[in-house]
């Protein structure tokens, strides 16, 4: 007969949690791909500037180009010598830089000679020449130097970043038409429990609609992690140890949610076991998600075993899973954003917090995250009006009053580089 197997491990803390999932998760392999396929990507080589930025001194207005040493002599009407448009390289063959000046569009390249460009609203054009109608003019006046933004060879983007609109735009502006970036992870989902019924098929009362696929899909797909795929299984060990091992061969991540804690039907710690994970650890002193489960087979595929409770299971998701599905990207970031307790909460057990929130900020950047009314870890409701949840630590305190700091997790995660932490 199938026994659950369960082994008491030892609690653990968030923190070792979290240092034993970045010690462990294998890093994933890296790939080469269009500029048009890299948002969203995790760059995996440094970006460097091919040639100065920009390139050339760049025209910022339409107008005229003059020489400012002429009009600070006095001179106010300049023979129109020529027009340089975008992309074209300027002229100045018989071009008087003392007496002449030439139309210019922005984006073009200054003509050599001339160090300041006169908005055509400054400018009476008649006859062939321009009269200036501007009370001073400087050197570099309406010009974009070259090389001021960057010089030839300058670092633009460490690898580790997460490809952006504006990250892309940069290394666009670099010339690059293709990069090394992180593999995407494929994952599979795994829901267990006859008590769970899909969205749209027939229940009975005593059953309740599965929620952990697909809440735990969405918000890895809003985090830009794709493909997901999704499976629920019957408590039925030998069936379940066919779908994991199925899943465990055809994808890098597994995620199970369901069956991982003390119950007589709890059978996916034992399953994986048989599977050959290694368990790295099981059991978090953390309040909700505390039977999670992270796992490794091989060198190469990794398992999170989530409780089954939603709020629990998107907690975990949001606090570990995604954090560590960047960090195989090879990401580099640190989540360090905190926030002022919007009222007191009351929470007595020895075991860190993780309680829903609504955050606000207001006109100095500061958030106040206000717990919101949260009954336990199957209240998926309380998630609807949140925005994500603040870590209360574990300590000996059972009161935690308004106005103290502590660590925000919104939903959404804000993932950039950042300078090596040690």
């Amino acid at each position: 007969m199938f026994s659950s197997g369960m082994t008491e491990y030892r609690f653990i803390s968030v923190a070792e949690a979290e240092r034993l999932i970045r010690e462990n998760i294998p890093l994933l392999p890296a790939e080469e791909v269009a500029l048009d396929d890299a948002k969203g990507r995790v760059l995996r080589e440094d970006v460097h500037t091919a040639r100065p930025v920009p390139p050339f001194n760049r025209v910022m207005m339409d107008g005229v180009a003059v020489a400012s040493r002429a009009v600070l002599a006095g001179r106010r009407r300049f023979r129109i010598a020529g027009r340089v448009l975008p992309g074209q390289a300027p002229r100045t063959g018989g071009v008087n830089t003392e007496t002449d000046c030439m139309e210019v569009m922005t984006g073009a390249s200054l003509p050599t000679g001339f160090d300041a460009i006169i908005p055509y609203e400054d400018v009476e054009i008649s006859g062939g020449t321009a009269l200036l109608r501007v009370p001073r003019v400087h050197a570099g006046m309406f010009v974009h130097r070259k090389g001021s933004d960057a010089a030839a060879g300058t670092l633009v983007l460490e690898k580790g970043a997460v490809l952006d609109a504006a990250r892309i735009a940069a290394v666009a502006g670099c010339g690059k038409a293709r990069l090394k970036v992180s593999r995407c992870p494929s994952v599979a989902l795994i829901s267990n429990g006859d008590e769970v019924v899909m969205p749209g098929e027939p229940i009975t009362e005593n059953q309740i609609y599965g929620i952990n696929n697909i809440s735990v899909r969405t918000l890895l797909e809003l985090h830009g992690i794709r493909p997901v795929s999704t499976f629920h299984c019957s408590d039925d060990p030998e069936r379940l140890e066919q779908v994991i091992g199925r899943a465990l061969s055809e994808n890098d991540i597994v995620i199970v949610s369901g069956g991982v804690s003390m119950g007589k039907k709890d059978f996916v710690p034992a399953v994986l076991a048989r599977l050959e994970v290694r368990c790295v650890f099981h059991k978090v002193r953390q309040r909700p998600g505390k039977p999670l489960y992270f796992g490794i087979r091989g060198d190469t595929r990794t398992v999170f075993a989530l409780p089954g409770n939603p709020v629990s299971a998107m907690v975990c998701t949001r606090r570990y899973v995604l954090p560590a599905l960047f960090h195989a990207m090879g990401a580099r970031f640190q989540e360090d954003l905190w926030a002022e307790l919007g009222r007191d909460l009351d929470f007595a057990p020895e075991l860190a917090f993780f309680p829903p929130v609504v955050g606000e900020t207001d006109a100095a950047a500061r958030i106040r995250a206000t717990p919101l009314d949260y009954h336990n870890s199957g209240h998926f409701l309380a998630l609807v009006k949140s925005s994500g949840f603040v870590e209360i630590p574990c300590s000996m305190e059972t009161r935690y009053p308004a106005g103290i700091k502590v660590r925000y997790f919104p939903w959404q995660m804000m993932v950039g580089p950042f300078e090596e932490v040690s």
